[in-house]
């Protein structure tokens, strides 16, 4: 599987980004992403479809090719981006709830202060994140979301 995208170099002089940026409101890309940050400036963009890659491909070229901008289209092989961004994800306690993400990698055991105590052990099934809400001892709510 693959998602439609747009490669952009930008001149040495990157005048044309807030431009582009502006422009690319209008096209309705799904999500920007910088390259290369250490080589030539170059933006790769994410469209919902092909026709609308193509699209904003001839839109930004007719608008901006005259200024130094390059464009290519290209269909990115799906690297399962959502679960490599969110691999080192880690729970987060603030007050009495704690929300961990499924990623985890190891069952979650919580010591709280006080009378209050929640261990949690299973992760959810089909994704999501556990929130515990802790409260008296035996009566913390757990739930999915």
């Amino acid at each position: 599987m693959t998602a439609p995208a747009l490669d952009l170099w930008f001149p040495a002089d990157h005048g044309l980004c807030d431009l582009i940026s502006a422009e690319l409101q209008d096209l309705s890309p799904t999500a920007v992403h910088e390259i290369d940050p250490d080589g030539p400036f170059t933006w790769r963009v994410f469209f919902a479809s092909v026709q609308a890659r193509d699209h904003a491909f001839r839109a930004l070229v007719r608008r901006f090719g005259a200024d130094g901008l390059t464009a290519a289209a290209a269909d990115v092989p799906d690297e399962d981006w959502a679960a490599r961004s969110q691999a080192d994800l880690r729970h987060v306690r603030i007050d009495r709830i704690v929300v961990a993400p499924t990623g985890d990698g190891e069952p979650m055991k919580l010591e709280l202060v006080g009378n209050v105590a929640a261990l949690l052990e299973e992760q959810p099934p089909n994704g999501g994140a556990i929130v515990a809400v802790a409260g008296p001892r035996n009566q913390q709510k757990d739930r999915v979301v």
